[in-house]
């Protein structure tokens, strides 16, 4: 889940996150697609880890994560849109952002 607070950037629900799951020789890699994303571990009680990759290409992991257990987006905003500045003569100005 992602944080409702912030600037607007966040995207609430993780949608389009990519979530791997390692549970001993188990592996399992989920797109999000709703609130909720289930993995099913078989034989295995408990997860060794969960690795989310947040659409903004933030990178996190949680070791042996609880069942039923909300993950949470750290407050990382890996960086924005570039900015082009060009020289007007005088002094260098803001032109554009690249996006």
């Amino acid at each position: 889940m992602g944080l409702r607070q912030g600037n607007g950037k966040n995207n609430d629900f993780g949608l389009g996150a990519a979530i791997e799951l390692r549970a001993g020789d188990l592996y399992q890699l989920r797109r999000v697609t709703d609130i909720t994303t289930h993995f099913g571990l078989g034989r295995h009680v408990k997860a060794d880890v969960l690795r989310v990759r947040w659409t903004n290409g933030v990178s996190q992991t949680v070791y042996y994560p609880g069942t039923e257990q909300d993950v949470r987006e750290q407050q990382m905003l890996k960086g924005s849109c570039p900015f082009l500045y060009a020289w007007d003569g005088r002094r260098f100005a803001f032109a554009t952002d690249v996006m």
